[in-house]
């Protein structure tokens, strides 16, 4: 992905990740490996592509905090029906 002027593009991959808690290693799954995680801000006017390539062994979904985007992209599963499947989606916002 190559970012735009007033853009930002991440990269999101679900998928099964070996996590250290304190020395105790769990299986679990994780964003880009990480629990919880990388924070994604944005400033006012800027847009956000973020692609995510599912990597979980089940179909996946994002629930996006603090952006008004329409109800298909957000992955709050109680409101919006479907989830991403194991393959790769897109989702495009501005704020």
């Amino acid at each position: 992905m190559s970012a735009s002027p007033n853009a930002l593009d991440v990269a999101l991959t679900p998928g099964p990740a070996q996590i250290d808690l304190g020395g105790v290693t769990v299986s679990t799954w994780a964003y880009n490996g990480r629990v919880p995680g990388k924070e994604i801000r944005l400033r006012k006017g800027e847009t956000l592509r973020a692609v995510v390539t599912n990597n979980l062994p089940a179909d996946t979904s994002v629930h996006w905090h603090g952006l008004a985007i329409p109800n298909p992209m957000d992955g709050y599963e109680s409101s919006t029906p479907g989830a991403t499947p194991r393959s790769a989606s897109e989702c495009r916002t501005r704020r």
